[in-house]
């Protein structure tokens, strides 16, 4: 599966602010199909897993968790090199959230 097609970044408008235990809603035009495949793909990877299984569990309440929200900007961000990972995450961040989410803390 490729992801290049979206890997542009969004400017972003705002700087969201979320806090532990609140949660973020999901785009209503979000593609849940390519959305689940691309976890489908974290999962498989293995390098991804927690990822993968936390926005899937997510996907279902129709909200992002904090905890799966601050995972997804650690993807984004990573410390380390982590291209193929990090292709997905800012993906499945601008499929779900419509922006890259910026690293939270690090």
């Amino acid at each position: 599966m490729r992801y290049s097609s979206r890997s542009t970044p969004s400017t972003m408008p705002f700087r969201p602010t979320i806090r532990p235990g609140q949660r973020m809603p999901i785009r209503p035009s979000c593609n849940e199909r390519w959305v689940r495949r691309a976890c489908d793909d974290l999962i498989k990877q293995r390098r991804g897993k927690i990822l993968g299984e936390e926005i899937l569990a997510d996907l279902a309440i129709r909200h992002l968790r904090f905890e799966t929200i601050s995972r997804l900007s650690r993807w984004c961000h990573p410390e380390h090199a982590e291209p193929k990972v990090q292709d997905i995450a800012e993906n499945l961040s601008l499929e779900l959230l419509g922006f890259i989410v910026p690293r939270l803390w690090s």
